[in-house]
């Protein structure tokens, strides 16, 4: 077992006391709290997925978008994306980590900077994720996409020590478990699946249910159901899920499963929750069900205002005619 793994193992399991003192005896730490005050620079091979225009912006995938486009010379930003190295632009103050910025895409360097030159992706991105362990605030924040974004990165062990070790604030936690769904391969799913349903930790459950409601992977879009369907869980996770089941991945079964739930659930900031999300599926069966919270007179006024202003949102014929005969005054 070499010192790398240890040191992964160390940070997997929260141990940033041991992470700590090998993270500051390697080479790139080394190589860079050398320079006192000022920027240092370092570039590593990127995975397959990214790029960018390597100053201002970059891409994973087809629609996860870092970075301005105000600064960008190209007028079609968006549709330009080079491939290119991950370049790491790190300020110091004192020796001190004060901000760590990211790019992908052609090679550029800050004048300003000492290059440090390039760096193997594997040792990069291991030793990003130590800065994420152990700096405070944004430094750690920021230490983690550019360690996500390296081709042989293996972050999902370090991201999870991250994102459960309470010592960490919660934006860094946040930053890590924002991280794993983008893990190549999709291999940090089943990490935020296990968070969002284990009890020890309920802000880290939560967190966790909340990246998983912006995700399309099977294995999210179960545990949202199981949790919208949960009648013993706390209704701020069943607001989560229940969200999350009607975003942009949903099916006209989840719509089913949605208006299902309307009359299981006890508030009416809930009952407005399963408005908003059948709104989100849409669909004629959805038109037709909103229409008929908003015609009921049993119904709560606000409900059913609700009702009619999530009914404004379904761009269906069933829509815009029920909208219409809500408008028209009653013989």
């Amino acid at each position: 077992m070499n010192a790398r793994t240890l040191l992964l193992g160390a940070v997997a399991l929260g141990i940033t006391g041991v992470a700590t003192v090998r993270a500051q005896g390697t080479a790139l730490d080394r190589r860079v709290s050398a320079v006192a005050d000022g920027a240092v620079e370092l570039h590593f091979a990127a995975r397959e997925d990214a790029c960018g225009d390597g100053a201002h912006w970059y891409r994973i995938g087809d629609d996860a978008w870092f970075g301005s486009f105000l600064g960008s010379d190209d007028g079609n930003a968006r549709t330009v994306c080079a491939e290119g190295p991950v370049r790491v632009r790190i300020a110091l103050a004192q020796r001190e980590i004060v901000r760590i910025a990211t790019y992908v895409g052609p090679l550029q360097r800050g004048e300003d900077a000492t290059d440090l030159g390039e760096v193997p992706a594997a040792e990069a991105s291991a030793w990003l994720l130590t800065l994420a362990a152990r700096l405070d605030g944004r430094p750690a924040r920021d230490a983690i996409q550019p360690a996500l974004l390296a081709k042989e990165g293996g972050p999902v062990a370090a991201l999870q020590g991250v994102a459960r070790n309470e010592d960490r604030s919660h934006d860094t936690r946040r930053a890590a478990l924002s991280a794993l769904p983008r893990v190549a391969g999709s291999a940090g799913v089943a990490p935020l699946v296990a968070f969002a349903t284990q009890a020890t930790d309920p802000w880290l459950a939560r967190e966790a249910l909340r990246v998983i409601a912006r995700s399309g992977d099977p294995r999210a879009r179960a545990q949202l159901r199981t949790v919208a369907q949960d009648a013993k869980a706390e209704e701020s996770l069943r607001l989560i899920a229940i969200s999350g089941v009607g975003n942009e991945f949903a099916t006209a079964a989840d719509g089913a499963l949605l208006r299902g739930l309307y009359r299981e659930m006890e508030t009416e900031r809930a009952r407005g929750a399963v408005l908003n999300a059948v709104a989100n599926v849409g669909g004629k069966a959805g038109a037709e069900w909103l229409l008929a919270i908003a015609r009921n007179g049993d119904e709560s006024p606000s409900l059913r205002r609700s009702a009619v202003q999530a009914l404004e949102r379904i761009d269906s014929p069933e829509a815009i005619n029920g909208l219409i005969t809500l408008a028209l005054p009653r013989p």
